[in-house]
């Protein structure tokens, strides 16, 4: 419906489509918070995000299962230092005896463990090579059982000779390797919310419905120039899109939010931030009576929320699109080294990766700056000439946009010195620092 009715009807169709679905939910009531918009669409586009997490994650996890562990067996664990229970039973003098035979290296250790009937602990104990070891050729599982009898110490393992197995890595335990399951998972999600923002972004920023807005901008900008505090008017613009733009952006924030905090591959200060300052500032501007009221002790803002449409469609929709080739390039890049070496995944992320830098660059570095530049100047003529029904919202905005806009051009200075690296023939150090 998007590409085939003007902007009235999408919005219609949505809404229709949107009461129809919350019709199975006994919650569906509307409820309004504190004069602002619902809050049903971004909780359910927060559970799609992570939906999505969590079926990759567990697809992931799933086909990423050591082949050395049988079908039906306990879900195997891996030990991760030297405090793990399973250590005693390895350093049973026996089991030394096998592994200083055999494994040459550092690996990993997995196992599952299991109790007989006649009380006997059975572990199945598979050693998989780190991905950070240098291994001239392709490296070695070494798989067996070690059997502890009832009542005996873990000092008295003994391994089943018969069930000794040495082995080629398989690429999919290489995947496993790397631990990367739930960073696959938050790209799946990344780049669910990148298509459906990009999309959005593009068609309401370009398209039909924002030709009028974009003409009141022009005008306010005009008017301006005689009196300043027309620049006010953009904040308080009603454009199509801006609203569902602003909530399901706002549900991914706050999905990714958390989904970087869990995660220890993504666990990086910068980002969580990155992640949080974009969920107060869309939370301030599509909610801003639930703050400014409940938090902040202002009285009812003025102005229909959602504020800062305009600028919103630009900032947390358009701006997006860069997020769908990033999303491919970071899911690739983590595969393992034998899959990833495909020509055609291979040809997949340079393509993604040049396309990443041209919309980044396009959208975000030299866009940016110019949409931004009349955004703060809304806010400040708010400020200055005491329009703001609360001025500490409208400072948390500016502040947090201020930072958005540092962390852009930071960005942008990065890629373009890989660019620039690239041009000149720099040196690997040069292109990936």
């Amino acid at each position: 419906y998007i590409w085939g009715v003007d902007a009235a009807g999408a919005t219609s169709c949505l809404q229709d489509s949107r009461g129809r679905l919350m019709g199975f939910f006994p919650w569906s009531v509307e409820a309004k918070v504190a004069g602002d918009q619902e809050l049903v669409t971004p909780a359910l586009f927060t559970a799609l995000f992570f939906l999505i997490h969590g079926a990759t994650y567990l697809g992931v996890k799933a086909a990423a299962r050591p082949i050395g562990f049988r079908e039906g067996a306990p879900i195997p664990t891996m030990a991760t230092s030297g405090k793990d229970p399973i250590y005693e039973v390895v350093r049973a003098r026996q089991v030394q005896a096998w592994l200083f035979k055999f494994l040459d290296g550092t690996y990993r250790l997995l196992y599952t463990a299991t109790e007989t009937p006649s009380g006997d602990k059975e572990y199945r104990i598979i050693f998989v090579p780190r991905e950070d070891t240098d291994f001239k050729e392709v490296p070695h599982v070494l798989e067996f059982d070690v059997l502890v009898p009832a009542e005996k110490l873990a000092e008295d393992a003994r391994v089943v000779e018969s069930s000794l197995v040495q082995r080629k890595l398989d690429p999919k335990e290489e995947l496993a390797g790397r631990e990367v399951a739930g960073v696959l998972a938050h790209q799946s999600a990344s780049l669910l919310a990148g298509s459906i923002l990009g999309v959005l972004g593009l068609y309401f920023w370009f398209g039909a419905p924002m030709v009028e807005a974009h003409k009141e901008v022009a005008a306010m900008r005009l008017a301006a120039s005689f009196d300043e505090k027309a620049l006010a008017g953009r904040f308080f613009l009603k454009v199509p899109g801006g609203l569902l733009i602003a909530q399901v952006n706002m549900a991914f924030q706050l999905y990714a939010s958390l989904a970087t905090l869990w995660t220890p591959a993504l666990r990086q200060g910068l980002m969580v931030g990155h992640h949080a300052v974009a969920f107060v500032i869309l939370a301030a501007h599509a909610y801003p009576n639930l703050l400014a009221s409940t938090w902040l002790g202002c009285a009812e803002v003025a102005g229909e929320p959602p504020w800062g449409q305009y600028d919103l469609v630009f900032f947390f929709g358009l701006t997006e699109v860069s997020t769908i080739p990033l999303a491919i390039h970071d899911a690739l890049k983590r595969l393992p080294t034998r899959v990833f070496s495909s020509p055609g995944l291979k040809a997949t992320d340079q393509v993604a990766k040049g396309l990443f830098a041209v919309l980044f660059l396009a959208f975000r570095c030299l866009a940016f700056p110019v949409v931004i530049w009349g955004y703060w100047g809304c806010l400040l003529v708010q400020l200055e000439f005491g329009m703001a029904a609360c001025p500490t919202l409208i400072v948390i905005i500016l502040f947090g946009s201020f930072f958005m806009a540092g962390l852009q051009m930071f960005r942008g200075y990065k890629t373009c010195a890989i660019i620039i690296s690239l041009l000149t023939g720099g040196g690997q150090k040069d292109k990936t620092s």
